[in-house]
């Protein structure tokens, strides 16, 4: 399976705030990411590289710099768009059938726990659960405020901390300036890299994330993240940034393979000739 522009990217994108407040500049960070993915299939990959971060009221990209792809999220169109500058390939998937290929790979993994009980397996099958933000019950979601100040790329950030049945998912370093982040909170969501919950913790004082040392779940892959910025650039995005570029092909969204058994074929009309192989 290919990498693609990991969750903690979206970590560092600020978005338009509360519809009684003025519009927020369009932002572009660069930021220096540590990253350790594991796959589905338990492969665990190790990237350390520079992304581009560009934010544009309900409009996120993050471009992977080292592999020439991008990740553009459009929550006013409810897709995720990923980009591959090399191949000039485009590969669109509505949020919708994200979750639903999603839930349907996951499902999988249940299956296997419920029949794991009393097994060597159940705590391992527990972990994965987890990973993916899976719980027997809803789990128990805190944010805290420990302390602490730090100036990253030029801007003040206190630290915040969000615990996921007392353990630490997201770790942030976080502007104290205007609630900027909805739409970053919200392409979290829409994703599914972190539980609901834990959107809501964020929502409640949204910042710009400037540094983090996290975990997510980013499309079939476990993520862990650690990543800090290097720049903050307020000048203007052009739109065509947050679109397919001309000329690209459409291609399969390969993070999220659609697995569902193709229906067969109608049966040949009555007196024409079959097809295919006997």
């Amino acid at each position: 399976m290919s990498r693609v522009t990991g969750p903690g990217t979206l970590l560092v994108i600020a978005a338009a705030a509360a519809a009684a407040r003025p519009a927020p500049a369009d932002v572009t960070l660069l930021r220096d990411v540590r990253r350790e993915t594991t796959s589905f299939s338990e492969r665990t990959l190790r990237f350390r590289g520079g992304e581009r971060i560009r934010l544009q009221a309900d409009r996120v990209r993050v471009d992977d710099l080292a592999l020439g792809q991008s990740l553009v999220v459009r929550l006013d169109r409810g897709e995720a768009i990923l980009l591959n500058h090399l191949r000039k390939t485009a590969s669109r998937l509505p949020f919708d059938a994200l979750a639903a290929r999603r839930a349907a790979a996951l499902d999988g993994i249940r299956s296997a726990r419920g029949m794991a009980d009393a097994t060597p397996d159940a705590a391992r099958l527990d972990a994965v659960l987890r990973g993916f933000g899976l719980f027997s019950a809803p789990p128990r979601v805190e944010r805290r405020a420990p302390g602490g100040k730090a100036t990253i790329a030029g801007r003040e950030a206190s630290r915040v901390l969000v615990e996921v049945e007392g353990e630490a998912l997201l770790d942030l370093w976080m502007t104290d300036g205007p609630a900027e982040a909805r739409a970053w909170v919200d392409a979290l969501a829409a994703l599914q890299a972190v539980p609901l919950a834990v959107a809501e913790a964020l929502r409640k004082a949204p910042g710009l994330p400037l540094r983090e040392e996290s975990r997510y779940a980013w499309f079939l892959d476990r993520v862990r993240v650690q990543a800090e910025a290097t720049a903050v650039d307020a000048e203007p995005i052009p739109a065509a940034e947050f679109e397919e570029p001309a000329g690209y092909k459409p291609a399969p969204f390969a993070p999220l393979p659609d697995d569902t058994p193709p229906e067969p074929p109608p049966p040949p009309a009555r007196g024409a000739p079959a097809t295919g192989k006997p």
